[in-house]
């Protein structure tokens, strides 16, 4: 790119063509104001975050109603609390409960908060969880739907 004095403009030479620092200027504007617009629409249809879900987590995906923590002797994921009125309890999940697998996905290894990602999906949407007791004797498969709103009392 070279500039080059002609006439009363200054004109830049850039693959072959000449063009003036006035027409350089209007392209750049043209982008630039595209390049904003676009970004608008893109805004725009993007899916708006509840960020005062009531569930104690951040919003925009249902749950079934249950609060993990992650065993520190075992590495295992348990359910630590259980909503009210909810998909967990209408099972009758309770806390204590090792979550072996979410819909197939082993939870040996991942942190309390991977595995709550996991069960949180879209609302009327089923999760399958791989349960087992406290002391391993007895094992439970419960598929439930997750709900939009979990109302845990204070």
């Amino acid at each position: 790119m070279k500039r080059l004095k002609h006439g009363r403009f200054i004109r830049v030479k850039a693959q072959g063509r000449a063009y003036t620092l006035v027409e350089l200027l209007i392209v750049m504007t043209v982008i630039l104001i595209f390049g904003c617009w676009l970004l608008q629409e893109c805004v725009k249809l993007s899916k708006p975050v509840d960020t005062k879900s009531t569930d104690g987590y951040n919003g925009g995906y249902a749950g079934i109603g249950v609060k993990l923590g992650k065993d520190n002797k075992s590495d295992a994921i348990l359910i630590t609390q259980v909503a009210p009125d909810s998909p967990a309890a209408a099972a009758k999940l309770s806390p204590g409960l090792i979550v072996q697998k979410i819909d197939g996905t082993p939870t040996c290894g991942k942190s309390a908060l991977k595995c709550r990602l996991l069960i949180e999906g879209i609302a009327g949407t089923k999760v399958r969880l791989d349960l087992v007791n406290s002391n391993g004797n007895e094992r439970e498969v419960v598929v439930l739907t997750r709900i939009d709103r979990v109302k845990w009392s204070s």
